[in-house]
C-alpha cells in the first residue's frame, strides 16, 4: 500500500496550469498575471466562432457572422439557432489575448490536433496541421504537438484558428497554452520524460511477464497480462503523440487505427487476465462475449473507414463502466473467498477507472484539469505486475520446497525400496495364492518370471520355477485342448511389447478356470490375468494370480445338490405318505403299460398312441395336483410328443426315442421316490409279508358268499369276525377315499384362480376294494379338473349370475337293483356347453351336417377323443382326452359312465350329471 502511494506521488502530472481568468466576448486579459510565477496559462473562455467558413485574419473585424462559444471543446456541444452542430464541418475561431510585460520570450504550445487546422498569430501563419477544407474532398489531418516561439516584444496576441473535420466523430480544435520560454521548455521536458517513463515501464512489464510465461506456460495470467500491457502501451503510444513524433509522415488515419487497435486488444486481454486470476468468480462466458465484440471492432478498424469506428469510443466507455462494476463484484466475491491480493487488485482498478473518468470530464470541457488516464493505467499495471511477480515467486518457492522434499525422499528411497522388497517377498512367501509373472525370453518363448509366491510350488507340485517354460510347467498338464493352449500362447506373445489395447482386445482368449492334472489326481485352478506396463505404456510382463479352488467347487456342487434335494423335499412333504405311495404305484403301472405297448409295436398305431397319451396325461395331471413341479415339465414334454404323434401324420414313430423319453420319466419319479424313502424316511415297511392281493381277495369274496344261517352260533361268530377283519384290510370306506380324492379340488381351484368349492358327499356306507380305490383316483382326477375348468365359474361371474361366489360339487352313492354301485356326480356351474360340443362335432366329422341330433347325442360327444369345449390349451385341460380316459378306465374295470342332462339348454349351456356305474366286485356294503 505504501509503495502504491509513493508511486502515485512520483508520477503526478508534469504540467501545472495556473488558475487564470477566462476570455470574455473574445478577449482574454492576462495583464495582471505573473507568467514567471504561474508557469503556463490555458487559453479558455468565450471565443469568436465562425461556422462553415474560413475567415482571413485581416477580415475578422469586418465579418459579423459569428457567435461566442465556450472553448476549447467539441463543437457538437455548440448550438446555432437552437440546434446542435454536426460533427462534420469547418470553422474559424478567434481570440484576442492581452499580455503582461514579458521578461523572456513568449512560447505557445499547440496540443496535438485530431483534425486539420491552421493557426495565425497577429496575422502570421505560425502552425499548420494538415490542410483544412470546407468539404470532404479536401481533408488533411495530422496528429502531433509543437511549441511555437512567438517572440519577446509583444503586448497582445490576435489568435485566429482555421479548423475542419470530415473524418472522425469527434469535432473541435486543439487547446493552447502560453508561457515564458524557460517554464514552457521545462514543463514540456518533464511531460515528455513522464510519457517515456510510463510507456517504457508498460512495455518492459509486457516483455517481463512474457518471459515469465515462457518459463512457466501453465500460468496463463502472465500471458494475458503481457498482452494487456502491450495493447495499452500501443494505445498510449498513439494517444501521447509519440507515434506522430517518431513517424513524421504518418497520417492521422493510421494514428487512429493504432489508437483503437491498442485500445480494444488491451481491453480484451484485460478481461481474460481477470478471468485467469479469479477463475471461479469471473464467469468465463463474459470473457467470450467480450472476445467477440473486441475482434469484431478490431476488424472494423482494419477494414472500415475512420468515421465508422470512431462511434465506438462512446460504447467502449459504457462497456468499460460495466466491466469495472463487474470487476468490483468479482473482487468482492474473491475477498469473501479469502483470495490473496483481491483488495489490492480492486484498489488499483478503482484508481485506473477514476483517472479514466477524469479524462472524459476534462476532454469534454465540463471541468478543468490534467489528463490522468496514462498515470492511472501505469499504476494499475504496475500493481498487477507486482502481484503476478509475487505469485510467480511463491510458485518458485513452493517448487524449491518440493525439490528439497524430493531430495529428502530420494535419499531414503533406496532404503525404502529394500524395505518394500522384503515386505513383498514376505507376502509372496505367505500368501495362499500362486502369484507369478510371464515374460518372453530371447527365443520368444513364454517363461516364468523370477519372482513368484511360495504357494505356487505347492499348487503346481514343482520346484525352481524361474525361467521354466510356461508350456511345460502348466499348460501341458491340463485338460485344455491344443487349440486353447495355442490361443493362450498367441495372446501372450502378441501382448508383450505392445500397448494395453492389444492385451485387452484378446484377454478373453485367456481361460479363467482349468483342470490341472498332476500324476494321480485332479485340481481345479482359477486364474486372473493382468498386463504390467513400462513407463511408455507398453506391456512388459503378464501378471497371473492362481488359486486352487478344488474344494470350493466340490462344496459348491454339494450345495447345489442339497438345494435341489430341498426343493424336491418341499414338494413331497405336501403329500401324505399314503398319497405319495399310491402316486408312485399308479405311475409305475402306467409306465409299465406304456413300455410294453412301445416295445410291442414297431409301427405307428393311433390306438396305441392314444393309450400312451391317456396314461401319461393321467400321471402328469396327478403330479400337477400334488404340485410336483420339477416332475411336471418332463412329463409334459413326453405327453406333447404323444400328442404330436396323434395329430401330425408326418411325425415319425421312433421306438428308441419313445423308450428314452419313458426312461427319463421313470428316472424323475424314481428320484422323487428315493428322496421320499431315504431323506424323509417314509419308506414302506419291509417287515410286512407280501402276498398276491388278488388271491387273497378271491378268498375273501368266497368267504363272503358262505351262508352262516344254518351254523351254530360259535361257528357263525368266527366266520363273521373273519369277514370283518379281512374286509377292513382289503376294503376302504368310500367316504374316506372320496374325501381324500376330492380334496385335490382345492389345488386345482387355486391354479385356476377360483374359489375353493364346497364338496358334498352322500354315502350310505359303501366300502371299496383296492382296485376300486385306484379306479376312483383315475376317474375323479379328470372329472374334478374338467368340472372346475369348464363348469364352475369365477367368483365374479357367479355373483353376476346371482349365485354364491363359491361353487359346490355333489357326489351321491347308491346301490342299483342289479347289485352294481351308482355314483352321480354334478356341480352347480354353468353346465355343459352343448353349442360348443355340436360345433366341435361337425368340425371333427363326428356329426354330419344337415341332420338333427338330440341334446343327449350331442352331450355324449364329451367322451370323444380330441374333443374339448375349452378355447385354449392349458396344462390343466384343453387337449380333449380327460373324459375319454375316464370312459376307458371304467370300461377296463367293467363299469360305465353316461352324461345325463337335467334341464333345457340356456344360451347353449345345459345342467347335467355324470352317472358312473361300478361293478359289484369292487365294493361291498359290509362294515
Amino acid at each position: 500500500m505504501r509503495l502504491l502511494l509513493l508511486l502515485t506521488l512520483l508520477i503526478t502530472p508534469g504540467r501545472l496550469l495556473a488558475e487564470a481568468p477566462e476570455a470574455q466576448k473574445g478577449v482574454l486579459d492576462l495583464r495582471a498575471v505573473d507568467l514567471d510565477r504561474v508557469g503556463s496559462v490555458r487559453l479558455e473562455g468565450e471565443w469568436r466562432f465562425y461556422w462553415n467558413q474560413f475567415v482571413p485574419p485581416d477580415a475578422i473585424e469586418q465579418n459579423a457572422d459569428f457567435s461566442y462559444q465556450q472553448g476549447p471543446r467539441d463543437w457538437m456541444n455548440y448550438q446555432l439557432n437552437g440546434e446542435n452542430l454536426p460533427w462534420s464541418g469547418a470553422a474559424t475561431l478567434q481570440l484576442k489575448v492581452l499580455l503582461p510585460p514579458l521578461t523572456d520570450e513568449l512560447v505557445m504550445r499547440a496540443h496535438p490536433m485530431v483534425m486539420a487546422g491552421r493557426v495565425f498569430v497577429n496575422g502570421q501563419l505560425i502552425h499548420e496541421a494538415g490542410t483544412p477544407g470546407l468539404d470532404r474532398e479536401t481533408p488533411g489531418h495530422t496528429y502531433q504537438t509543437e511549441l511555437l516561439f512567438l517572440g519577446r516584444d509583444l503586448k497582445e496576441l490576435n489568435l485566429v484558428v482555421h479548423v475542419s473535420n470530415h473524418m472522425i466523430t469527434r469535432s473541435g480544435y486543439a487547446a493552447f497554452d502560453i508561457g515564458l520560454r524557460p517554464n514552457m521548455i521545462r514543463s514540456e521536458s518533464r511531460a515528455s520524460n513522464k510519457t517515456h517513463f510510463l510507456l517504457g515501464g508498460i512495455f518492459l512489464m509486457a516483455i517481463y511477464h512474457l518471459c515469465l510465461f515462457l518459463m512457466r506456460r501453465t500460468e496463463l495470467s502472465n500471458l494475458y497480462f503481457s498482452a494487456m500491457c502491450l495493447g495499452n502501451g500501443i494505445f498510449q503510444y498513439a494517444a501521447s503523440g509519440l507515434a506522430a513524433l517518431h513517424f513524421p509522415g504518418i497520417s492521422s488515419e493510421r494514428v487512429w487505427d493504432i489508437f483503437f487497435i491498442g485500445w480494444y486488444s488491451g481491453g480484451l486481454a484485460f478481461a481474460w487476465f481477470v478471468q485467469s486470476v479469479f477463475p471461479r468468480e469471473f464467469n468465463k462466458k463474459y470473457a467470450h462475449i467480450g472476445t467477440i465484440i473486441a475482434v469484431g471492432t478490431i476488424l472494423t478498424v482494419i477494414f472500415g473507414r475512420t468515421d465508422q469506428f470512431t462511434f465506438a469510443p462512446k460504447l467502449h466507455k459504457l462497456g468499460n463502466t460495466l466491466l469495472f462494476l463487474y470487476i468490483c463484484v468479482v473482487c468482492v466475491r474473491a475477498m469473501k473467498a479469502r483470495i490473496n491480493d483481491a483488495r489490492l487488485f480492486l484498489l488499483a482498478a478503482a484508481i485506473y477507472y477514476a483517472s479514466a473518468v477524469n479524462d472524459m470530464i476534462v476532454t469534454t470541457g465540463y471541468a478543468k484539469g490534467e489528463l490522468l488516464s496514462a498515470t492511472g493505467l501505469f499504476i494499475f499495471l504496475f500493481v498487477q505486475s507486482i502481484l503476478l511477480s509475487r505469485r510467480f515467486s511463491n510458485a518458485f518457492h513452493r517448487l524449491a520446497l518440493a525439490e528439497t522434499e524430493i531430495r529428502t525422499l530420494n535419499e531414503g528411497l533406496e532404503h525404502k525400496v529394500q524395505q518394500k522388497t522384503r515386505e513383498i517377498r514376505a507376502i509372496l512367501d505367505h500368501i495362499k495364492q500362486g502369484i507369478f509373472t510371464l515374460r518372453l525370453n530371447p527365443k520368444a518363448e513364454i517363461v516364468m518370471g523370477e519372482d513368484y509366491s511360495r504357494h505356487l510350488e505347492e499348487i503346481l507340485e514343482e520346484q525352481d520355477l524361474n525361467a521354466r517354460k510356461f508350456q511345460d510347467v502348466l499348460l501341458a498338464r491340463t485338460d485344455l485342448t491344443n487349440d486353447q493352449r495355442s490361443s493362450i500362447r498367441s495372446t501372450i506373445v502378441a501382448a508383450v511389447g505392445e500397448d494395453e489395447v492389444s492385451f485387452l482386445a484378446n484377454k478373453d482368449n485367456l481361460v479363467r478356470e482349468l483342470r490341472f492334472l498332476p500324476a494321480d489326481r485332479e485340481k481345479i485352478l482359477e486364474l486372473d490375468w493382468e498386463a504390467m506396463h513400462d513407463d511408455a505404456g507398453r506391456t512388459e510382463q503378464i501378471l497371473v494370480s492362481m488359486r486352487d479352488v478344488t474344494q470350493v467347487r466340490q462344496l459348491q456342487q454339494q450345495s447345489v445338490r442339497q438345494q435341489k434335494e430341498l426343493e424336491y423335499i418341499s414338494e413331497i412333504v405336501n403329500t401324505t405318505p399314503d398319497q405319495f405311495a399310491k402316486f408312485v404305484d399308479m405311475s409305475s403301472a402306467f409306465l409299465d403299460e406304456n413300455e410294453r405297448l412301445i416295445r410291442q409295436n414297431r409301427q405307428k398305431n393311433l390306438e396305441v398312441i392314444k393309450i400312451l397319451f391317456i396314461n401319461m396325461h393321467t400321471i402328469k395331471g396327478t403330479a400337477r395336483t400334488y404340485y410336483f413341479h420339477k416332475m411336471t415339465g418332463i412329463l409334459h414334454d413326453t405327453e406333447q410328443h404323444y400328442a404330436d404323434l396323434l395329430r401330425k401324420d408326418a411325425e415319425p414313430w421312433d421306438q428308441d426315442k419313445l423308450l428314452r423319453d419313458l426312461q427319463e420319466t421313470r428316472n424323475i419319479i424314481q428320484l422323487y421316490e428315493q428322496i421320499n424313502n431315504v431323506k424323509l424316511g417314509r419308506k414302506r415297511d419291509r417287515s410286512l409279508i407280501e402276498v398276491n392281493r388278488k388271491v387273497v381277495e378271491d378268498k375273501v369274496n368266497s368267504l363272503n358268499l358262505i351262508d352262516t344261517s344254518a351254523m351254530d352260533a360259535r361257528t357263525r361268530h368266527i366266520i363273521e369276525d373273519t369277514r370283518r377283519t379281512f374286509n377292513e384290510v382289503f376294503y376302504s370306506r368310500s367316504i374316506d377315499v372320496l374325501e381324500d380324492i376330492l380334496s385335490g379340488a382345492e389345488r386345482v381351484a387355486r391354479d385356476l384362480g377360483k374359489e375353493v368349492p364346497i364338496i358334498k358327499i352322500n354315502d350310505p356306507g359303501i366300502s371299496i376294494s383296492q382296485e376300486a380305490l385306484e379306479l376312483f383316483h383315475q376317474v375323479f382326477h379328470h372329472i374334478i379338473r374338467n368340472s372346475l375348468d369348464h363348469g364352475i365359474e369365477t367368483a365374479e361371474e357367479r355373483i353376476q349370475a346371482q349365485k354364491r361366489p363359491t361353487g359346490t360339487l355333489y357326489l351321491d352313492l347308491m346301490e342299483n337293483a342289479d347289485g352294481s354301485l351308482l355314483m352321480i356326480y354334478r356341480d352347480d356351474g354353468r353346465g355343459l356347453n352343448l353349442a360348443k360340443l355340436e360345433e366341435q362335432g361337425y368340425a371333427k366329422g363326428i356329426l354330419l351336417r344337415g341332420r338333427d341330433y338330440t341334446p343327449e347325442r350331442i352331450a355324449a360327444l364329451i367322451f370323444e377323443n380330441g374333443l374339448s369345449t375349452c378355447n385354449r390349451l392349458t396344462e390343466i385341460s384343453g387337449r380333449g382326452v380327460g373324459m375319454d380316459a375316464v370312459r376307458q378306465y371304467l370300461d377296463r374295470a367293467g363299469g360305465s359312465i353316461q352324461v345325463v342332462l337335467n334341464g333345457t339348454p340356456h344360451h347353449g349351456f345345459c345342467p347335467f350329471a355324470f352317472h358312473i356305474h361300478v361293478p359289484k366286485s369292487l365294493y361291498t356294503t359290509a362294515a
